[in-house]
C-alpha cells in the first residue's frame, strides 16, 4: 500500500521540508517517513498478515519539531481479499457463423483452497464494447457461449472478463485474444467448352472468383488455387487478374484421363495470414479424345444370292492406341435416296461396334432392281470424341466401297460338251431304267397269269397235285429269269426265300402258298377237296396282293452276279 500527502504550515507557501512523520494503523506505529523540500511525502507499506480483513484507521502524525507544534490526520482503510479469474476457451479461433465457448472461475486467491465466489457479476467486453453480463454459479464457475455471427471482422479480437470488486473483495479482470476466420465460396464464371485430350491448344481452362462468406462479402485475391484429379494435384497454371480479382486456371487434359464427364476438384488453400479457410469444390468437365476408325472389311463384294452383309468398326484413341468404349455408331445400308437398314450400337470394351444386315423372304442384295446401288455409311453423335473426328465420319468419310460380282458367263464350249455328255448318259440310263421297268412289269403280269390259271384249273376240278406242281415249276422259271433263283431245281424253302425277295406280299399269304406247294411236292397221300379249297384260298390271297404291287424289286448284287454266272 502506498500512502502520499503533504505537510505544511499556515503560510501561502508553507511546505515543510525535511519534516518527520509517523504512520499508525489502528494506533500501532507501522513506519516513519520524511517530507521532501516541498513538504510532499510518501510511504510504502506491505500489509501485514496480522491485519484482519475489514475497516481500519490510518493516522499520520507530525510530532512537534523546532518551531512547529504537532499535528495529525486520520483516514479510513479497508482491507480486502485478492480475487482471481481462470478462463479457458474451447477453440481460440472460430469461423464466422460459429461461436466461442468460454468457461471460467472467479475465486479468492488469498485464502487457502482458493474458494470460489458465487453470485458475483462479471462484465464481458469485446474490443471494448460490453457484450454480456454473467453471474458466477456454484464455486464461482461461469460459462459464456458467444455466437460471432457473420459481420465480425476477420482477425484477432480482445475479449475481457471483469469483476468490479466488492467491499471485501478486490476487483480483477482477465483478457485474452480470440480470432475470427471466414469461409469462402468458389464460383466458376466460365470454362472452355472444348477439351481434347493430349491437345495443348484444347486444354482445361477455368475462370472463377473467390468470395468471403460474411463481412462485406469481398472478392478475395491471391489465394493459392490448385486443380486435383483423384486426390492428386494436376500440373496447372494460375493467373490472377488484378482488375477484376478473378483467377484463371489452366491445365492440360492428360492421356490417362477417360473420355466423357470427368470430376475434378478445384481447391483453394487456406490463408492463415488473412484468416481465410480453404475450400474444395467438385467441378465436372467433358473430356474428348482424338480417335481413328478402322473398318473390317474395308470393302464389301456383293455376290449373287447374297442375303447378309456384316462387319465391324473399331475405334482407337490416337494418343494411347487403346480402344475407346461407349462410342455410339450408326451403320446404314442405303441407296442414293433410301435408307434400307440401320444398326445402332455402342463400341464394347475392345472398342468394337459390329453391324449385321440379314434379309429373308426377299430378293438378295445383288438385285439392284429391288435395292438399288447399295452404299454402307456410318455416323456418330458421340460427345466423347473430337469434333473433327466426328465430322470426318459423318461428312468427309464416303463409306465402305460396295462392289458387285460380275454375272455368271454363259456356258463355255467344254461345259457344253460336258453337258451333252451328261445328257446322253442320263438318257441312256433312263432308257435302261424304262426297259428294266417294262421287263419287270411283264414278269409281274406273267406271275399273276400263272396264279390265275392255276386257280381256274382248281376251280374246274383238275387234279390238285398236278395243277399246284405246275404252278410251282412255272414260278421257278420266272424267278430264275429275273435272278431270284440260282438253280433249275430249288427246295420249297429256297423258293420261299426267292418269293420273299421278289414279291413284297404279306406273311400270311406267303406261308399259305408255301404250305400248298410243299404238300403238293413232298406228300404222298391223296389231296382232297379240303386241300383244293386251301390252295384256292392261298392263290386268291396272293393274287389280291399282286394287284397292288407296281414293280418287281431288284435282287441284291450277290444274287444277281451268281445268276449271271
Amino acid at each position: 500500500m502506498r500512502l502520499t500527502g503533504t505537510v505544511r504550515d499556515n503560510l501561502p507557501d508553507g511546505g515543510l521540508g525535511n519534516h518527520s512523520l509517523e504512520i499508525f494503523i489502528d494506533g500501532t506505529l507501522v513506519g516513519i517517513t520524511t517530507s521532501n523540500e516541498n513538504g510532499a511525502w510518501s510511504f510504502n507499506w506491505v500489509i501485514s498478515d496480522f491485519l484482519d480483513i475489514g475497516f481500519h484507521t490510518i493516522t499520520v502524525t507530525a510530532p512537534a519539531q523546532g518551531y512547529y507544534r504537532p499535528g495529525s490526520v486520520d483516514a479510513n482503510l479497508t482491507i480486502a481479499y485478492h480475487t482471481s479469474i481462470n478462463l479457458q476457451v474451447d477453440d481460440v479461433s472460430v469461423t464466422r457463423g460459429e461461436q466461442w465457448n468460454f468457461t471460467g472461475r472467479l475465486f479468492d486467491s488469498d485464502t487457502a483452497g482458493a474458494p470460489g465466489l458465487s453470485g458475483r457479476e462479471i462484465i464481458v467486453t469485446l474490443d471494448g464494447l460490453e457484450i454480456n453480463r454473467i453471474t458466477t454459479g456454484e464455486d464461482g464457475v461461469f460459462e459464456l457461449e458467444y455466437s460471432i455471427g457473420y459481420l465480425i471482422a476477420r482477425g484477432g479480437h480482445d475479449i475481457r472478463f471483469t469483476f468490479e470488486g466488492q467491499t471485501f473483495y478486490l476487483p480483477v479482470e482477465y483478457n485474452m485474444t480470440v480470432y475470427a476466420k471466414a469461409d469462402i465460396q468458389i464460383e466458376v464464371l466460365w470454362e472452355t467448352d472444348l477439351i481434347i485430350r493430349s491437345d495443348d491448344s484444347k486444354e482445361i481452362k477455368l475462370v472463377g472468383r473467390i468470395v468471403e462468406v460474411g463481412g462485406e462479402s469481398n472478392v478475395i485475391e491471391g489465394m493459392e488455387v490448385v486443380l486435383l484429379w483423384n486426390g492428386l494435384a494436376e500440373p496447372s497454371i494460375l493467373v490472377w487478374d488484378e482488375s477484376t480479382g478473378h483467377f484463371e486456371l489452366r491445365s492440360p487434359a492428360r492421356s490417362t484421363m477417360p473420355p466423357g464427364e470427368l470430376s475434378l476438384t478445384i481447391s483453394a488453400i487456406a490463408d492463415a495470414d488473412r484468416f481465410l479457410n480453404g475450400l474444395d469444390i467438385e467441378h465436372i468437365v467433358n473430356i474428348r479424345v482424338p480417335v481413328t476408325f478402322t473398318f473390317t472389311p474395308d470393302n464389301h463384294h456383293i455376290k449373287e444370292n447374297q442375303r447378309r452383309i456384316n462387319g465391324t468398326v473399331t475405334v482407337t484413341a490416337n494418343d494411347t492406341g487403346l480402344p475407346v468404349q461407349g462410342i455410339s455408331i450408326v451403320a446404314r445400308l442405303v441407296n442414293q435416296s433410301v435408307i434400307h437398314f440401320q444398326n445402332v450400337k455402342l463400341t464394347d470394351s475392345n472398342g468394337i461396334m459390329d453391324y449385321d444386315f440379314i434379309i429373308q423372304n426377299q430378293p438378295a442384295f445383288y438385285d439392284q432392281n429391288k435395292w438399288g446401288e447399295l452404299s454402307l455409311l456410318f455416323q456418330t453423335d458421340s460427345q466423347l470424341i473430337s469434333p473433327n473426328d466426328r465430322l470426318w465420319l459423318n461428312n468427309d468419310y464416303s463409306g465402305i466401297e460396295m462392289t458387285y460380282e460380275d454375272p455368271a458367263p454363259l456356258f463355255t464350249f467344254w461345259q457344253i460338251i460336258a453337258l451333252i455328255g451328261i445328257l446322253l448318259i442320263l438318257g441312256t440310263l433312263i432308257g435302261l431304267g424304262l426297259s428294266l421297268r417294262r421287263r419287270r412289269l411283264a414278269a409281274l403280269d406273267e406271275m399273276a397269269d400263272i396264279f390265275s390259271y392255276t386257280a381256274e384249273l382248281l376251280a374246274a376240278g383238275d387234279e390238285i397235285r398236278e395243277a399246284i406242281f405246275n404252278c410251282y415249276e412255272s414260278l421257278c422259271n420266272i424267278l430264275m429269269r429275273n435272278g431270284f433263283l440260282r438253280r433249275d431245281f430249288e427246295t420249297v424253302r429256297e423258293f420261299e426265300m426267292a418269293i420273299r425277295k421278289a414279291l413284297p406280299i404279306s406273311e400270311d399269304a406267303l406261308v399259305a402258298l408255301d404250305r400248298i406247294f410243299e404238300e403238293a411236292r413232298y406228300s404222298s397221300h391223296k389231296l382232297g377237296d379240303g386241300h383244293r379249297q386251301n390252295a384256292q384260298h392261298a392263290l386268291s390271297m396272293v393274287l389280291q396282293e399282286i394287284d397292288e404291287v407296281q414293280d418287281v424289286p431288284e435282287r441284291d448284287s450277290f444274287d444277281l452276279s451268281e445268276a449271271v454266272a
